[in-house]
């Protein structure tokens, strides 16, 4: 484990290699969440998947069964391999690949506004104690992994739900698999005359 701790420190991105017959345990979830606290790209490998008996050898079902009790790896790639017999073992570096592209993606500031102005007109953020925060606008300040900053009426306003929302609108709408987003919001700067 330290050893994995060490070298997620020096990756931009991670392969979290999981035995598809003993399944994902508690301490690979918590080496996953850890690479996605630290902003590191992550690529989960189901490795002897040769090994699966028949009767559960159903990808989906498998998929299904690991996001639900392990949510950390729902925005993640999955691969199925057999390192003993090769299977799958071409999909892997592709799969890095697209997660070390959108690691470093760039999204342009004007698309990125027309999908938060659509986001927020769909779902506005909830009031908190009386107060209606408006988000004003977007930008992505840093890569490696995506950060954006968003300018606000009320930073510490916007409930956990509504980040989270608005992180999964980021997902569905742009190639971010794999990458973890950092949203940070910050107070609009008032004019001054």
């Amino acid at each position: 484990v330290m050893i994995a701790l060490k070298s997620l420190e020096r990756a931009d991105i991670g392969i979290l290699v999981v035995d598809a017959v003993e399944g994902m345990a508690d301490q690979d979830s918590r080496l996953s969440q850890y690479a996605w606290e630290r902003g590191r790209g992550l690529v989960l490998v189901i490795n002897k998947w040769d090994a699966v008996p028949s009767e559960k050898k159903n990808q989906k079902q498998y998929l299904e069964d690991l996001r639900y009790f392990f949510p950390v790896t729902k925005p993640l790639p999955v691969v199925f391999i057999s390192a003993l017999t090769g299977s799958n073992i071409k999909k892997l570096l592709p799969a890095v690949d697209r997660v070390a592209q959108a690691h470093a993606t760039q999204l342009p500031t004007a698309v990125l506004n027309r999908h938060l102005q659509e986001w927020t007109r769909r779902h506005p953020p909830p009031s908190y104690k009386g107060k209606q925060p408006r988000l004003f606008y977007a930008t992505q300040v840093a890569t490696k992994p995506p950060t954006i900053a968003v300018f606000t009426s009320f930073p510490q306003g916007l409930q956990t739900s509504y980040i989270r929302y608005l992180e999964n609108q980021l997902r569905e709408t742009f190639p971010l698999e794999g990458t973890p987003i950092k949203l940070s919001f910050r107070a609009r700067r008032k004019e001054t005359k």
